[in-house]
């Protein structure tokens, strides 16, 4: 009904719904097709064809707009159907279609900078040359210097992704706000680069701002994107009020579902992706399962495979939590052996290798290197929230946490519970604990509060009792149960006579030449037995072998009652 009405006179393109301008579009690229292809293009196919290509791309439904541009590209061989065709294909596999229109119009110098973005980000994310695809777009720039802000937002976008959100700031923080002109990748990049650093509430000041202004957003940052962006980052960080929070989880399901009905890929894996991990944050596996899944195959769909590492590093994480599934081969595979250039999701893969390490009984050693490695990672990348997750997984461990990355603009209750549960005493961390629980990040927050039952199980045995009976409350509203190593103190590495007293002197700071002195050996038998007391311990520094033993005296009464 939409088509017959838009193809009769009278009736403008303009008083139809985008959903309806696309699928007019279609219409009339189907009766083509049934043409052959050659029919030239009339005045009302015209006038359809034109909103439909813009409509397409506003949707995020990239291959309904490729389809149209090719369509306004093949019989009017205009500028403005060439500019519609480079668009649409950044979210395409390579075509030589793209050279195509720019040897038809090589001195349009807006078709040149947008077949520059789109070429590029096939470089990225398909070729995994970052540099090339720096190149290309730097070359466009130096060309293009009218339309330099989507070369601009294209490097922002390449920084942003190979893990440097500074640099994201450096190049496109200072651009000024132009209400009324479509909104640029460059918003997009700059919340995302404040997200990783930890920078919450700057995310949403930005974001509210081009919501109050209502400007037309440009390519995939529609309404729903912006709002999306915001869910994401109070789910991640806690922000909001009470009834944001509360609505959050039905927020992000209407996002989820507006994009898979739409079948916009890219949206949609960044919708399930969200929308899983805050359910694997609050124990609802199962949901949590069916839409990681989807965002993984959601971003192999659109030609982002390297995205799709941080759905699988949700999912690893999951199945080595919780009971009813195991990891899939082709996500370890993955995640151990990336063949993309997304760095930005190196170390969330990282700190799910090392849980999935600990799951299956690896080595302790293993795991502390894992984790060490994402920690620097997460510094590399200014990551601050994901380096004060890997600290609490350090601390789970029975080991010295590392400093994680922070920023003087950090902010967000998550963030402080993890600064809290790291501050070192018992107290902080149940109250820390609590706090995550209440702000639905609940699998990390029963993790911690069972921790703390076993640091004073033995001292303050009703405490512990009371902390294990909310361990088991909270608990037992996830959909599958925890595994049985998840909320098990570590044991503590044992050590030899000989090695425990070499390690008390040394922590005490006594010199290796002096303690050599005092035992009557040689200096590389202090050395040997120093260095297999680390490799035990996993640790690297004397300030370490101190934590570990006021951990280890601490622990010692129970393990001589037990």
């Amino acid at each position: 009904a939409s088509a017959s009405a838009a193809a009769t006179p009278g009736v403008p393109a303009a008083s139809l719904t985008q959903e309806e301008q696309v699928v007019v579009a279609t219409w009339w690229c189907k009766l083509a097709d049934a043409a052959g292809g050659v029919a030239a293009l009339g005045g009302p196919e015209l006038q359809a064809l034109l909103p439909g290509v813009f409509g397409a791309a506003e949707l995020g439904r990239w291959h309904e707009a490729g389809r149209i541009a090719e369509r306004l590209w093949r019989t009017t061989r205009v500028a403005q159907a060439a500019l519609g065709v480079a668009a649409a294909l950044a979210r395409s596999e390579p075509t030589p279609l793209l050279d195509e229109v720019l040897v038809a119009h090589p001195d349009d110098e807006v078709l040149v900078a947008t077949a520059a973005f789109s070429r590029a980000l096939w470089q990225l994310y398909l070729e995994h040359r970052p540099d090339l695809a720096r190149a290309t777009l730097e070359q466009a720039l130096a060309r293009c210097g009218a339309h330099a802000e989507i070369c601009e937002d294209g490097l922002a976008t390449i920084d942003l992704h190979t893990g440097d959100p500074e640099a994201v700031e450096r190049r496109v923080g200072d651009r000024p706000v132009q209400p009324g002109r479509p909104t640029s990748f460059a918003l997009n990049a700059l919340a995302m680069a404040d997200l990783v650093r930890g920078r919450h509430a700057r995310v949403l000041e930005r974001l509210d701002a081009e919501l109050e202004r209502q400007v037309d957003p440009g390519l995939n940052l529609s309404a729903d994107r912006y709002r999306f962006v915001r869910s994401m980052v109070l789910a991640r960080s806690g922000s909001g009020t009470a009834v944001e929070r509360a609505e959050l989880a039905g927020e992000l399901g209407r996002l989820y579902d507006a994009t898979l009905r739409r079948g916009d890929h890219w949206n949609l894996g960044w919708a399930a992706w969200v929308a899983g991990q805050a359910d694997a944050r609050s124990g609802r596996s199962r949901a949590a399962r069916r839409r990681l899944d989807t965002a993984v195959a959601a971003f192999g769909r659109a030609h982002r495979a390297g995205f799709a590492d941080w759905p699988r590093a949700t999912l690893v994480t999951l199945a080595s939590l919780h009971e009813g599934a195991e990891p899939d081969d082709r996500d370890l595979d993955a995640l151990r052996s990336p063949v993309h250039a997304v760095a930005a999701e190196r170390s969330d893969a990282l700190l799910a290798l090392a849980l999935h390490a600990r799951a299956t009984g690896g080595r302790r050693s293993d795991v502390v290197a894992r984790l060490r490695e994402a920690m620097a990672v997460a510094h590399r990348q200014r990551e601050v929230l994901t380096g004060h997750l890997v600290a609490v997984e350090q601390l789970l461990l029975g080991v010295a946490p590392d400093t994680p990355p922070d920023d003087p603009a950090a902010d967000g209750p998550v963030l402080v519970a993890c600064r809290r549960a790291l501050s070192g005493t018992v107290d902080d961390v149940e109250v820390a604990a609590g706090d995550l629980v209440g702000l639905g990040w609940s699998v990390t927050g029963v993790r911690l509060l069972a921790f703390a039952a076993e640091r004073v199980r033995v001292a303050e045995p009703r405490r512990a009792t009371r902390i294990l009976q909310l361990v088991r409350s909270t608990a037992d509203g996830f959909d599958e149960p925890l595994r049985p190593w998840v909320l098990s103190a570590p044991p503590l590495p044992t050590l030899s006579a000989r090695e425990l007293e070499i390690a008390r002197a040394v922590a005490g700071g006594a010199g290796r030449d002096e303690l050599a002195a005092r035992l009557v050996v040689s200096r590389r038998t202090i050395d040997s037995h120093l260095q297999r007391v680390y490799a035990k311990l996993g640790i690297s520094s004397r300030a370490e072998l101190r934590v570990w033993l006021e951990q280890s005296a601490e622990d010692r009464p129970r393990r001589r009652g037990s």
